[in-house]
């Protein structure tokens, strides 16, 4: 639902991002793959709830990305031991 929004240099708001987030995480798809880079996604760090995050893992989510993303990968395993996926965006 937010893969086209926009405020000023980043994929939408901060609440727009984290939400999309937290949607992917509860929706627990084969993959999260990011539609977009992640730049800026450390500023929503301390807001993602990681457990969330890791159930989806345990449902059987991947979660894919690169670059910006890796900020993402590794507060899932430092938070929650849950791995992740380095590759390619959609």
């Amino acid at each position: 639902a937010d893969a086209l929004a926009r405020h000023q240099r980043f994929a939408g708001t901060d609440a727009q991002r984290l939400a999309a987030l937290h949607r992917v995480a509860a929706a627990a798809p084969a993959v999260a793959m990011a539609t977009r880079g992640g730049y800026g996604l450390t500023r929503l760090l301390d807001d993602i709830d990681w457990p969330l995050l890791a159930r989806s893992v345990e449902r059987g989510t991947r979660w894919v990305g690169h670059s910006d993303f890796t900020a993402l990968q590794l507060g899932l395993l430092a938070h929650t031991g849950a791995t992740s996926w380095a590759g390619p965006r959609a």
